[in-house]
């Protein structure tokens, strides 16, 4: 089930800011990954299957 992600304005502006800096060729390999870095980096949004199955502390 997925659920909703809220951000806070200042993140979801950088956030936004971030991916209008892309260049033309997003669709390529190396720009999807620079995508998920941006994602991740930015608005602290993962996939699932890179979840540690550790409890961290």
């Amino acid at each position: 089930m997925l659920t909703d992600t809220y951000l806070s304005d200042t993140t979801y502006q950088n956030l936004i800011e971030a991916l209008l800096k892309l260049t033309p060729s997003a669709l390529e390999i190396e720009c999807t990954d620079r995508l998920k870095m941006i994602l991740g980096e930015t608005a602290r949004i993962w996939p699932d299957s890179i979840r540690s199955d550790e409890p961290a502390g």
